[in-house]
Protein backbone atom coordinates (compact mmCIF):
# COMPACT_ATOMS: atom_id res chain seq x y z
CA UNK A 1 0.00 0.00 0.00
CA UNK A 2 1.54 3.41 -1.24
CA UNK A 3 1.73 6.36 1.46
CA UNK A 4 -0.90 9.10 2.08
CA UNK A 5 -0.30 12.13 0.28
CA UNK A 6 -2.30 15.11 0.46
CA UNK A 7 -4.35 14.73 -2.45
CA UNK A 8 -5.39 11.41 -0.84
CA UNK A 9 -6.41 13.50 2.08
CA UNK A 10 -8.13 15.95 0.12
CA UNK A 11 -9.84 13.01 -1.94
CA UNK A 12 -11.23 11.93 1.86
CA UNK A 13 -12.20 15.34 2.68
CA UNK A 14 -14.17 15.73 -0.58
CA UNK A 15 -15.89 12.78 -0.07
CA UNK A 16 -16.79 13.14 4.44
CA UNK A 17 -17.96 16.63 3.27
CA UNK A 18 -19.95 15.42 0.64
CA UNK A 19 -21.49 12.37 2.57
CA UNK A 20 -22.06 15.01 5.45
CA UNK A 21 -24.23 17.35 3.51
CA UNK A 22 -26.16 14.69 2.01
CA UNK A 23 -27.19 13.22 5.73
CA UNK A 24 -27.69 16.94 6.23
CA UNK A 25 -29.99 17.00 3.73
CA UNK A 26 -31.78 13.93 4.42
CA UNK A 27 -32.04 14.90 7.95
CA UNK A 28 -33.41 18.27 7.54
CA UNK A 29 -35.90 16.50 5.58
CA UNK A 30 -36.66 14.09 8.17
CA UNK A 31 -37.20 17.09 10.45
CA UNK A 32 -39.42 19.39 7.97
CA UNK A 33 -41.64 16.14 8.06
CA UNK A 34 -41.83 15.52 11.48
CA UNK A 35 -42.58 19.28 12.00
CA UNK A 36 -45.44 19.46 9.47
CA UNK A 37 -46.67 16.61 11.07
CA UNK A 38 -47.07 18.08 14.48
CA UNK A 39 -48.73 20.92 12.68
CA UNK A 40 -51.43 18.77 10.93
CA UNK A 41 -52.08 16.91 14.16
CA UNK A 42 -52.64 20.73 15.91
CA UNK A 43 -55.15 20.82 12.81
CA UNK A 44 -56.96 18.04 13.29
CA UNK A 45 -57.16 18.48 16.89
CA UNK A 46 -58.90 21.65 16.58
CA UNK A 47 -61.51 20.36 13.58
CA UNK A 48 -62.38 18.19 16.36
CA UNK A 49 -63.43 20.70 18.94
CA UNK A 50 -64.64 22.50 15.79
CA UNK A 51 -67.25 19.83 15.70
CA UNK A 52 -67.56 19.25 19.52
CA UNK A 53 -68.29 23.13 19.77
CA UNK A 54 -71.19 22.74 16.42
CA UNK A 55 -72.37 19.96 18.32
CA UNK A 56 -72.78 22.02 21.54
CA UNK A 57 -74.24 24.48 20.35
CA UNK A 58 -76.78 22.60 18.34
CA UNK A 59 -77.65 21.32 21.86
CA UNK A 60 -77.94 24.41 23.47
CA UNK A 61 -80.12 25.82 20.77
CA UNK A 62 -82.63 23.01 21.27
CA UNK A 63 -82.90 23.44 24.78
CA UNK A 64 -83.64 27.49 24.32
CA UNK A 65 -86.07 26.72 21.99
CA UNK A 66 -87.68 24.49 24.48
CA UNK A 67 -87.50 27.20 27.02
CA UNK A 68 -88.99 29.96 25.22
CA UNK A 69 -91.83 27.34 24.00
CA UNK A 70 -92.43 26.62 27.99
CA UNK A 71 -92.26 30.34 28.70
CA UNK A 72 -94.65 30.91 25.90
CA UNK A 73 -97.32 28.53 27.22
CA UNK A 74 -96.72 30.10 30.54
CA UNK A 75 -97.83 33.52 29.69
CA UNK A 76 -100.38 32.56 27.55
CA UNK A 77 -101.58 30.47 30.74
CA UNK A 78 -101.45 33.07 33.12
CA UNK A 79 -102.61 35.81 30.32
CA UNK A 80 -105.87 33.62 29.95
CA UNK A 81 -105.68 33.06 34.06
CA UNK A 82 -105.87 37.20 34.65
CA UNK A 83 -108.71 37.47 32.04
CA UNK A 84 -110.64 34.26 33.29
CA UNK A 85 -110.23 36.36 36.78
CA UNK A 86 -111.62 39.57 35.84
CA UNK A 87 -115.13 37.41 34.09
CA UNK A 88 -113.73 37.92 30.47
CA UNK A 89 -114.38 34.30 28.54
CA UNK A 90 -111.08 33.34 27.37
CA UNK A 91 -111.14 31.28 24.04
CA UNK A 92 -113.24 33.99 22.13
CA UNK A 93 -112.80 37.84 21.00
CA UNK A 94 -110.22 39.40 22.16
CA UNK A 95 -108.91 37.02 24.55
CA UNK A 96 -108.49 34.99 21.65
CA UNK A 97 -106.38 37.13 19.75
CA UNK A 98 -104.21 37.96 22.61
CA UNK A 99 -103.58 34.28 23.07
CA UNK A 100 -102.83 33.99 19.44
CA UNK A 101 -100.56 36.72 19.60
CA UNK A 102 -98.57 35.48 22.36
CA UNK A 103 -98.47 32.13 20.74
CA UNK A 104 -97.35 33.55 17.52
CA UNK A 105 -94.20 35.70 18.80
CA UNK A 106 -93.23 32.55 20.99
CA UNK A 107 -92.94 30.65 17.60
CA UNK A 108 -90.89 33.70 16.21
CA UNK A 109 -88.46 33.49 18.99
CA UNK A 110 -88.25 29.95 19.08
CA UNK A 111 -87.59 30.20 14.61
CA UNK A 112 -85.51 32.71 15.46
CA UNK A 113 -83.18 30.84 18.72
CA UNK A 114 -82.94 27.84 16.65
CA UNK A 115 -82.01 29.54 13.23
CA UNK A 116 -79.63 31.10 15.49
CA UNK A 117 -78.16 27.94 16.84
CA UNK A 118 -77.93 26.63 13.19
CA UNK A 119 -75.67 29.19 12.19
CA UNK A 120 -73.38 29.27 15.01
CA UNK A 121 -72.83 25.26 14.69
CA UNK A 122 -72.11 26.03 10.62
CA UNK A 123 -69.75 28.66 10.98
CA UNK A 124 -68.03 25.81 13.97
CA UNK A 125 -68.28 23.02 11.05
CA UNK A 126 -66.88 25.03 7.95
CA UNK A 127 -63.60 25.69 10.86
CA UNK A 128 -63.45 22.09 11.54
CA UNK A 129 -63.70 21.66 7.52
CA UNK A 130 -60.92 24.42 7.20
CA UNK A 131 -58.97 22.94 9.97
CA UNK A 132 -58.86 19.37 8.08
CA UNK A 133 -57.92 21.03 4.98
CA UNK A 134 -55.03 22.79 6.95
CA UNK A 135 -53.95 19.33 8.11
CA UNK A 136 -53.63 17.97 4.30
CA UNK A 137 -51.67 20.77 3.74
CA UNK A 138 -49.21 20.35 6.06
CA UNK A 139 -48.75 16.55 4.97
CA UNK A 140 -48.27 17.77 1.82
CA UNK A 141 -45.68 20.20 2.32
CA UNK A 142 -44.27 17.77 4.90
CA UNK A 143 -43.38 14.97 1.90
CA UNK A 144 -42.53 17.66 -0.54
CA UNK A 145 -39.53 19.01 2.48
CA UNK A 146 -38.84 14.84 3.13
CA UNK A 147 -38.56 14.25 -0.43
CA UNK A 148 -36.88 17.98 -1.57
CA UNK A 149 -34.47 16.58 1.76
CA UNK A 150 -33.80 13.38 0.38
CA UNK A 151 -33.40 15.07 -3.99
CA UNK A 152 -30.50 17.45 -1.94
CA UNK A 153 -28.85 14.36 -0.75
CA UNK A 154 -29.03 12.82 -3.93
CA UNK A 155 -27.75 15.69 -5.47
CA UNK A 156 -24.57 16.26 -3.19
CA UNK A 157 -23.80 12.54 -3.71
CA UNK A 158 -23.71 13.21 -7.66
CA UNK A 159 -21.63 16.41 -7.04
CA UNK A 160 -18.71 15.07 -5.02
CA UNK A 161 -18.66 11.78 -7.34
CA UNK A 162 -18.48 14.29 -10.14
CA UNK A 163 -15.48 16.10 -7.98
CA UNK A 164 -13.86 13.05 -6.73
CA UNK A 165 -14.02 10.54 -10.17
CA UNK A 166 -11.25 12.66 -11.86
CA UNK A 167 -9.02 12.92 -8.84
CA UNK A 168 -9.87 9.43 -8.21
CA UNK A 169 -8.56 8.36 -11.65
CA UNK A 170 -4.97 9.99 -11.44
CA UNK A 171 -4.06 8.02 -8.65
Amino acid sequence: MGQLTSGHIDLAGTILGGAMEAGGSVMGGIHAREQAGYRAAVHRNNALIADDTAAAVMRRGRAQVQERAIEGAQTIANQRAGLAARGVVVDQGTADVIAADAARYSKIDQITLADNARREAFAYKMQGINERIEAKAEEKEGRQKYLAGLVGAGSSILNVAGTVAPKWLSF
